[in-house]
C-alpha cells in the first residue's frame, strides 16, 4: 500500500505463504448470509487490488519469494504465485537446485551447514574455512560429524550408541553394580528388553513423562478395579467353604452373583467419579436395572460353564515385597521373600492360580484388546506367563507340576485365550483344537529361556548396555513410547533398509 505512486525499480514481494497473503478470511457469525457473502467477497477483492499494486509497480525487475518452512512447520505458498505463474512468463528458481545466488553463504547456520559438509567429505577446504569468534560451534560440528560416522559406520565410540560402562566414572559404575541386587518386577525386566534406552530414562534417568488428566477410568483403573473385586469375591467363598461356579445349583448361583454385585457397587461408589460417562461404565459392568445382565452376570455365567478338573485354588498372590495388612494379596500363598531366577530376585502378584491334585495353571486377567503373542514370549518382550509359572511352582515347593498359563479376558466376549501351555492345558480351558500346543519339555524350555533372558537383561543394566530397540522392533516398540521426542530412533528408521515389497 505504501509503494503507491512511487517510482519502483526493482519490486522484492516476501514472504508469500497460504493463510498470510491473502490472509485467512474471518467471518462473522450473527451476520446475515448476504452480508457474509459480501464481506468475504470485499476481503478477496481487498487482496487481489494489494497484489496488483505490488506486482505492476516497477520498472526493471519483480521478485516474488515465499518460504518453505517455519522451524519443522512445512508450508504453503500463496495461490497468487501460482497465480501469476498462469498468465505470465516469469523464471523460477528452485532453492537451492537453481537459486541464482547458490554460493553465497547469508546466516552462521549456512556456514556451519557448508563447513560440515567439507569435514564430512574430507575436503581440504575445511581448513581455515570458519572465523575465529565460530571456533567452538565449528568443534561441536566436528564432534557431531565423528558421533554420528561412528555410530552408523565404524562404531568406534560405544557410549553416543547407549554402551557407557567404559565411559562413565568408577562412581557411576559402582552403583551400576547395586542393580544386580535390586528386586525387579517382570514388567520392569520385559522394559529393558524391548527398548533398553527406555528403560534407562525410565529406570536411571527418572523422566517422568507429563500426564494428560483424564476424569473418565482409564483402562488401567478399570482392570484394579475388576482385581479388586473378584479378589474379595473368590477369597470369600474360599474361606466360607462354597462349592466354585461351576458345582452350583441355581439357588447358589443366584445367590452368588448378587454377592458379587454387591462387593462391586461398594466398589465402584466408593471411587465417586461424577459424569455420565461413569455411569454407563458402572452400568455395563453391573448390568441395566430392568436385566441386570451386564459384564460381571457373563463373567459368572462363563465361570459356570466351565468343565474342568482345576478349581479356582489362590488369588492375587504377591511375592518379593512387603505384604501389609492393607494390601490386597492372598495370606494362603503371598510371600515377603522375592522368586530367584538364576540370579535375579523378582516381586510381582499374579492374579490367579488354578490347580487340580497333580498340576496347575496361572491365569492372567485381561481387559484389554492387545493380548501378547507366543512369539512376543520367545523374543523375550512378554515374559510374564513363563516367569510366573516358574514363581508358583517354587510357592508350591513342586508339589504340582505347571501345564500352562492363560489369558483371561473381561471385555464383551468372555473366554480364554492360551499364552502358553501343554494339550492338557488347551483341554482344561475348552480351547480350540487348533490351538498351538507343547508338549512338557518346550514348556520347560520356554520357562528356561525366559530366565535366561531376565538375567541377560540384568547383566546388560550392570554393564551399562543402553542401545535403542533395534530396528525389526520399532512398529510395536516405539509407536506409544513416552521417550520418543527425546530418542534418536527416527534416525534408525531412516537409516534403516525397506523391505523387498516396498
Amino acid at each position: 500500500e505504501e509503494t503507491r505512486g512511487l517510482p519502483i525499480d526493482v519490486m522484492i514481494v516476501a514472504g508469500l505463504v497460504d493463510g498470510e497473503f491473502p490472509s485467512v478470511y474471518q467471518s462473522e457469525l450473527f451476520f446475515s448470509a448476504r452480508r457474509l457473502r459480501e464481506r468475504e467477497q470485499r476481503h478477496q477483492w481487498e487482496s487481489r487490488y494489494l497484489f496488483y499494486q505490488a506486482i505492476t509497480n516497477w520498472s526493471e525487475h519483480l521478485y516474488l519469494t515465499y518460504p518453505e518452512q517455519d522451524g519443522d512447520l512445512d508450508l504453503v505458498r500463496s495461490t497468487f504465485v501460482d497465480a501469476v505463474s498462469a498468465v505470465a512468463s516469469i523464471e523460477q528458481w528452485e532453492y537451492p537446485s537453481s537459486y541464482p545466488l547458490a554460493g553465497s553463504i547469508f546466516s552462521e547456520q549456512e556456514l556451519l551447514q557448508r563447513y560440515g559438509h567439507a569435514v564430512a567429505s574430507g575436503a581440504d577446504a575445511a581448513v581455515g574455512f570458519i572465523p575465529a569468534w565460530l571456533d567452538e560451534k565449528a568443534r561441536h560440528v566436528r564432534d557431531a560429524i565423528r558421533v554420528e560416522r561412528s555410530r552408523v559406520a565404524v562404531h568406534n565410540m560405544p557410549e553416543y550408541e547407549g554402551r557407557i560402562g567404559a565411559a562413565i566414572s568408577r562412581e557411576t559404575r559402582e552403583r551400576l553394580q547395586q542393580f544386580r541386587e535390586r528386586v525387579y518386577s517382570v514388567s520392569q525386566l520385559e522394559s529393558y528388553g524391548r527398548c533398553p534406552y527406555q528403560f534407562f530414562s525410565r529406570r536411571l534417568l527418572q523422566l517422568q513423562p507429563s500426564e494428560e488428566l483424564d476424569e473418565d477410568l482409564s483402562p488401567l483403573e478399570k482392570g484394579s478395579v475388576l482385581h479388586e473385586i473378584l479378589f474379595e469375591f473368590y477369597t470369600e467363598r474360599r474361606e466360607r467353604g462354597l462349592p466354585p461356579m461351576m458345582e452350583c445349583t441355581d439357588e447358589e448361583f443366584a445367590q452368588a452373583y448378587r454377592r458379587l454385585v454387591e462387593i462391586a457397587e461398594e466398589k465402584l461408589n466408593a471411587l465417586d467419579i461424577p459424569g455420565a460417562f461413569w455411569e454407563l461404565e458402572k452400568e455395563a459392568m453391573l448390568g441395566q436395572k430392568d436385566d441386570g445382565r451386564g459384564l460381571l452376570y457373563d463373567f459368572l455365567s462363563f465361570e459356570r460353564r466351565r468343565t474342568t478338573r482345576l478349581r479356582p485354588s489362590y488369588f492375587e498372590v504377591g511375592f518379593g515385597s512387603q505384604l501389609g495388612s492393607g494390601t490386597r494379596t492372598d495370606a494362603r500363598l503371598s510371600t515377603e521373600e522375592p522368586i530367584v531366577a538364576g540370579s535375579v530376585r523378582l516381586k510381582g502378584k499374579i492374579d490367579r492360580v488354578e490347580t487340580d491334585q497333580d498340576f496347575f495353571a496361572v491365569v492372567d486377567y485381561k481387559t484389554g484388546s492387545k493380548l501378547p503373542t507366543p512369539a512376543d514370549i520367545r523374543a523375550g518382550l512378554s515374559l510374564q506367563l513363563p516367569l510366573y509359572l516358574y514363581t508358583i511352582e517354587c510357592l508350591l515347593n513342586g508339589a504340582r507340576r505347571p501345564v500352562g498359563a492363560v489369558y483371561y479376558q473381561l471385555r464383551d466376549q468372555i473366554g480364554f485365550k492360551l499364552g502358553l501351555g501343554t494339550g492338557q492345558c488347551r483341554d482344561e480351558f475348552q480351547l480350540g483344537r487348533r490351538t498351538k500346543i507343547l508338549d512338557d519339555d518346550e514348556l520347560c524350555g520356554l520357562i528356561s529361556q525366559a530366565i535366561d533372558y531376565i538375567n541377560g537383561y540384568v547383566d546388560g543394566i550392570v554393564a551399562g548396555d543402553f542401545p535403542l530397540t533395534t530396528s525389526d522392533k520399532i512398529e510395536s516398540v516405539c509407536a506409544y513410547c513416552d521417550y520418543k521426542k527425546i530418542c534418536r530412533i527416527q534416525t534408525v528408521r531412516h537409516l534403516t533398509a525397506p523391505k523387498p515389497e516396498e
